[in-house]
């Protein structure tokens, strides 16, 4: 995994997944169930993300808040993806 840089809180994804979810603008066309369902998915990487960061935060263990910080990233991730989706969905 790649290691977080301190001077950005998030990694952004992998080029090839972001020119993958791009692709499906326009595509996957409006429909308010599929769209409820990946509204609801950035609500729970939201909340994933700010209770590892609030983890990370609370912890004076290095290892402890570099790994709660790993994960916080990766829900961003996740999350920053699935607002793609959304968004080609609402298209």
């Amino acid at each position: 995994w790649p290691e977080p840089d301190p001077k950005r809180d998030v990694l952004p994804p992998p080029e090839h997944v972001k020119q993958i979810l791009e692709s499906t603008v326009g595509k996957i066309g409006p429909d308010a169930r599929f769209l409820e369902v990946y509204e609801t998915a950035c609500e729970l990487e939201l909340k994933s993300r700010d209770f590892y960061r609030a983890q990370a935060n609370a912890s004076e263990e290095r290892n402890v808040t570099e790994f709660f910080s790993f994960l916080a990233t990766v829900e961003q991730v996740h999350l920053e993806s699935l607002q793609t989706v959304a968004d080609a969905t609402r298209r």
